[in-house]
C-alpha cells in the first residue's frame, strides 16, 4: 500500500496524474492508489494450473476482489527447464494470448525470464502479423473499452467481467473460460495448442460474430471456428452498443464484411 501511494504521489507530483503503473500485489483500500493490476507470471503455456487459462480466471476472480482493471503478460512468462521437459512458448501463443488480451483491458507483451529461448511477438513476419491484428482490434476497440473503464473506475465494477455478472442464472454465468469486456462483449479465448475452434457458450438472445458477422442462437453451447485472426468476440443482435463495436471494425477494416 505504502508504494503504491509513493507511485501515485509521484505520478502526480510529476504533472501526470493519470500515468499507469501496475502492480501484483495489493491490501485493502489499494485499488484507490492502484490503477491496474497484473495478473502475475504465468507459464508459458496454456495449462489451467499456471498457464493462459490461469490468467483468465485470474484476472476474473481478482476483478470481484476490489480491484476493477487487470490484464495479464501476453504469452507468459515463467520458462523452466525441468527434469521431464522444458517449458517453452509453443508456436501460436504468443497470437492466442494477443487475442484474448485484445478483448481486455490492457495489451502488454512480456519476453519471458528466457528471452532467448522463446519465441517473441517481433521473431518472423508471421509472428508480426498476428500481432498487428490483434494490436489493431485493440486499437478499433479504444472508445468502447474508454467507457468501459471509466465505468469501472467509477463504481468499482470489473471491466472484464464473468458472466454471472452480466447474465446471472443463464449457461453463460456458468462458464468460468471466457469472460465479457463490459456488458456489451463477449470474448471466448482459445485455450488449446494448434486449436482452430472453440467452445462459447451464449446467454439468452441472438449472438453475432464481430468480425465474420456469423449468427448464434443464445441459451446454447457452439463450437465456434476460430483459426488465428479471427478470435471468438460476441454482441447480442439488436443491441446498440454492440452495433458501435461492430461498426468501430468494420471502419478500421477487420470484419469479413
Amino acid at each position: 500500500q505504502l508504494w503504491a501511494d509513493t507511485v501515485k504521489q509521484a505520478c502526480t507530483r510529476g504533472g501526470v496524474p493519470d500515468c499507469v503503473a501496475f502492480f501484483r500485489s495489493s491490501y485493502l483500500g489499494s485499488p484507490k492508489s492502484v490503477p491496474l493490476m497484473w495478473a502475475g507470471d504465468q507459464m508459458v503455456n496454456y495449462a489451467i494450473e499456471d498457464g493462459m487459462a490461469n490468467a483468465v480466471q485470474g484476472m476474473l476472480a481478482g476483478g470481484v476482489s476490489g480491484a476493477p482493471l487487470w490484464h495479464s503478460d501476453i504469452g507468459g512468462y515463467t520458462s523452466i527447464n525441468a527434469a521431464v521437459t522444458n517449458f517453452i512458448r509453443p508456436p501460436d501463443l504468443n497470437a492466442r494470448w494477443a487475442e484474448m488480451q485484445a478483448f481486455g483491458v490492457v495489451m502488454r507483451t512480456h519476453e519471458t525470464n528466457r528471452p532467448s529461448m522463446n519465441q517473441q511477438v517481433y521473431d518472423t513476419p508471421t509472428t508480426r502479423a498476428q500481432f498487428a491484428r490483434a494490436s489493431q482490434i485493440y486499437a478499433a476497440l479504444y472508445d468502447y473499452r474508454k467507457t468501459v473503464i471509466d465505468d469501472s473506475v467509477a463504481t468499482g465494477v470489473p471491466a472484464m467481467r464473468h458472466g454471472w455478472l452480466v447474465f446471472p442464472g443463464t449457461k453463460a454465468a456458468e462458464e468460468d473460460l471466457q469472460f465479457f469486456l463490459g456488458d456489451h462483449l463477449l470474448m471466448a479465448p482459445v485455450l488449446k495448442e494448434n486449436a482452430t475452434s472453440v467452445s462459447a457458450t451464449f446467454p439468452p438472445g441472438t449472438w453475432k460474430h464481430v468480425l465474420t458477422g456469423a449468427t448464434y442462437q443464445g441459451d446454447s453451447t457452439v463450437t465456434v471456428d476460430a483459426p488465428i485472426g479471427t478470435p471468438a468476440a460476441f454482441v447480442e443482435v439488436g443491441d446498440p452498443v454492440g452495433d458501435q463495436i461492430v461498426a468501430a471494425l468494420q471502419a478500421a477494416g477487420l470484419t469479413a464484411g
